[in-house]
């Protein structure tokens, strides 16, 4: 069994492609975030997993929703709230 499920891999793969459509620097998230950018990039990296609170805010700090962050390639959830 592989160390991180498929979920937690696209979550980040999501991450780092929002991120980079965004034009923004890891350390502009983490200070939205009100972390430090190592912390940050322990997120997009794969090797810290973020609470829901913390996925919560990822999403905002990025402009987007949770479900899209969790989403294959992204992809706008069909509904919005």
């Amino acid at each position: 069994m592989s160390k991180h499920s498929e979920l937690h891999r696209l979550f980040c793969s999501n991450v780092r492609d929002r991120r980079a459509k965004l034009n923004m620097t890891q350390e502009e998230v983490a200070s939205i975030l009100g972390m430090s950018q190592p912390g940050y990039a322990q997120i997009e990296h794969g090797t810290r997993v973020p609470s829901l609170s913390v996925l919560e805010k990822v999403a905002r700090a990025l402009r987007t929703k949770p479900t899209d962050l969790l989403t294959p390639n992204g992809k706008k959830s069909a509904r919005h709230v």
